[in-house]
């Protein structure tokens, strides 16, 4: 059972590497090289149109 498990263990790991493909490097600079701080910084899932903005400054801003 435990020459079992050992091989079922040594076909998982070359198996899981085999199938991996092409690793990406750990370091960020790697990735963040050809970008500015301006569009590593820019998250457009966290824009919002929707806000109070509107409803605030509508006695300010005339239609």
């Amino acid at each position: 059972i435990v020459l079992q498990c050992i091989f079922g263990l040594v076909l998982g790991s070359v198996g899981a590497v085999q199938m991996a493909g092409n690793f990406r490097e750990i370091k960020a600079s790697a990735e963040l090289a050809n970008k500015s701080w301006e569009t590593a910084s820019n998250r457009p899932s966290f824009y919002s149109f929707h806000h109070r903005g509107k409803i605030m400054l509508k006695n300010v801003m005339p239609e």
